[in-house]
């Protein structure tokens, strides 16, 4: 896999000197292909890269144009406001944290197991409670069984962190391709998470959303980001946001890297290179067929996906000829 990552990122991070952008195409003799990418997470988002590469495919089928064109948040009035200080000061610890040593692992998550979750909390709601999501139900189960395993005191807390986007909520325009993504948060008692049933472990992750939608608010002429709400004094705790008990989640099934075109149709498989990183994390990568792959280790700050596109009657072997050489 090393061999098929473009530009490799030191421990450290990207350095004010490394490239932006790295981009590297493995031909394989199938007539596959993998295009390897690494990114300054600063420059965009999951969603705003995806963007890219698939303005780059529409341009590689002979588009004139990209069907979504680029614009910056500066284009028009609608500038986009700051994360809420509590979550960008966790952000900013988290950059100073030395990188760990943790073991990976590559979880399938079959959907006979979530459809289950679904059903569940489906028949334990209450009236006017939304369904569960694919999301909910796979975080759900990674966090209870993980907090099980690693859990010493019941109520030590046992964070959950995951990324969510907030183009909606912020107004931004549908051809901005940078960041705009914020911290959902929540900080359960280990306890709560390890003994309460896999519906109660679904309806924090909920609530954990409900409080992101107090962070921000639909932008209007002279309004900014929303009154913060929740956990403010457990973000400022490095101990407890950091710690061995906490999990930080990111899911690349929504993004639209999986619908990236060059020509010759969307990718068999999308996924990513870890590097070292100073928490542990979770990463879903795309659905394929009956499973929903999950890495589960640390998500380095210039991440590399890994977009494989096979011909139609050479998808089985040209997967086989990638991993049997990573």
């Amino acid at each position: 896999m090393r061999d098929l990552a473009a530009g490799v990122v030191g421990e450290e991070g990207f350095r004010a000197t490394d490239p932006l952008l790295l981009v590297q195409v493995t031909e394989f003799a199938c007539g596959g292909f993998v295009l390897a990418a690494t990114r300054n997470h600063a420059v965009a988002d999951g969603t705003g890269f995806a963007r890219l590469l698939r303005a780059a495919g529409e341009l590689a089928r002979g588009a004139p144009r990209p069907s979504v064109l680029p614009v910056t948040c500066g284009d028009d009035d609608a500038s986009l406001p700051p994360l809420p200080p509590a979550v960008a000061a966790m952000e900013r610890a988290l950059l100073e944290l030395p990188p760990r040593d943790f073991a990976y692992l590559d979880v399938t998550v079959p959907f006979h197991c979530i459809s289950r979750v679904k059903s569940e909390f489906a028949a334990a709601a209450g009236e006017g409670e939304e369904a569960c999501t694919v999301f909910e139900a796979v975080v759900a189960v990674l966090w209870r069984c993980r907090t099980r395993v690693v859990m010493t005191d019941a109520d030590a807390p046992a964070p959950l962190v995951f990324a969510a986007s907030v183009r909606d909520l912020v107004g931004a325009e549908r051809g901005y391709y940078g960041n705009c993504i914020t911290s959902a948060v929540a900080v359960p008692t280990s306890g709560e998470v390890a003994n309460g049933s896999v519906v109660d472990v679904v309806r924090l992750i909920k609530r954990a959303k409900q409080q992101m939608l107090h962070q921000f608010r639909i932008k209007k002429k002279d309004d900014g980001a929303g009154e913060e709400e929740g956990h403010e004094d457990q973000l400022d705790d490095e101990d407890v946001m950091f710690g061995y008990n906490a999990l930080d989640v990111t899911s690349w099934r929504n993004l639209g890297a999986d619908a990236v075109d060059f020509g010759g149709g969307t990718p068999a498989r999308v996924m990513c290179r870890f590097n070292r990183m100073p928490i542990v994390m979770a990463l879903f990568s795309p659905e394929q067929a009956a499973r929903l792959s999950t890495n589960l280790l640390t998500l380095d700050p210039g991440v590399t996906p890994i977009v494989m596109f096979t011909k139609p009657a050479a998808i089985e072997s040209g997967i086989e000829n990638v991993t049997g050489g990573a």
